[in-house]
């Protein structure tokens, strides 16, 4: 595994294409070699987990997971997958390491065959999740970062900024991986479990977005108002589990969305949440329930 990633390292160094991507020598941005004249519409899957993340980004023949819910949830995001007849992933991201977000992960990366895989980079966690999931990590063959600032264009109309905020906190939900995903005119906003303290130290790095996935399943512990009146987001979408013990989302942020006018969607009150933005960019919603 080892000889095979050098050797793979060392394919990208000189600018040739790797699992369907190619970076810079500097490592600050990739590029798919997906088709630029095709336009397709982007569809976003908010698959209903429980009490964890799970969102499928599809555009095209382009597919992105960004996290895979909980221990036993694995399975369930493989069979949401299956029904669109997908058989490969070019991008896997693990946010952060907690299980409500990785816990699915090993199930995930054995159904699928993932190009690329992102994550939060080195943890203190010996949880036996965090093991499953390293294990299945380097064992899949993708070509593997950890998060920084780079971006991966898919083509002329999509691509995806990862927005490094920092790796170092005491808390890692502050350590989650950030991706703005750019569709056309339209952004959208993906923030793990990014917290106030991460969201205060870089405010700088934010703009205008049209959609927010919130942080932390709608925790009062995230979605600060300063950070809101930074991304301005048209639509909220909280990803909770029905009944949860934590009381997500809570209604501190339920009250800051109402202030600013955000349309919210919620996985424990709509069941899965799917997000179709066409090739005019415009955005329509279908839940589950």
């Amino acid at each position: 595994m080892k000889l095979k990633q050098l050797l793979l390292s060392s394919l990208l160094s000189v600018g040739l294409i790797f699992t369907g991507c190619s970076l810079d020598t500097n490592n600050s941005s990739s590029s798919t070699n997906k088709s630029s004249s095709a336009l397709d519409p982007a569809h976003i899957h908010f698959i209903d987990v429980g009490q964890g993340d799970a969102i499928f980004i599809q555009c095209g023949d382009f597919t992105m997971l960004i996290d895979a819910g909980d221990n036993g949830k694995g399975d369930d995001v493989v069979d949401y997958l299956k029904q669109f007849d997908i058989t490969e992933l070019d991008y896997f991201v693990a946010t952060h390491m907690d299980a409500d977000h990785i816990g699915g992960a090993d199930e995930v990366l054995e159904a699928f065959e993932v190009k690329n895989i992102v994550d939060s980079g080195a943890t203190k966690k010996t949880t036996q999740t965090y093991e499953r999931y390293v294990v299945a990590r380097d064992n899949e063959g993708a070509y593997y970062r950890e998060d920084d600032n780079f971006t991966v264009k898919v083509n002329d109309n999509l691509s995806f900024n990862f927005i490094e905020t920092g790796d170092n906190y005491s808390d890692e939900n502050d350590n989650s991986v950030v991706i703005e995903m750019v569709y056309l005119d339209k952004q959208i906003l993906f923030t793990g479990d990014m917290e106030t303290q991460s969201e205060m130290a870089s405010l700088d790095l934010f703009r205008d977005v049209d959609i927010l996935k919130s942080a932390h399943h709608g925790s009062r512990t995230s979605s600060s108002e300063e950070f809101l009146d930074i991304v301005k987001a048209e639509y909220a979408v909280i990803s909770a589990g029905e009944g949860n013990k934590y009381g997500h989302p809570h209604q501190e942020v339920l009250d800051r969305y109402d202030e600013r006018n955000m349309e919210v969607y919620r996985t424990d009150l709509d069941g899965t949440i799917i997000c179709v933005i066409d090739t005019k960019g415009n955005i329509s919603w279908t839940t589950e329930k």
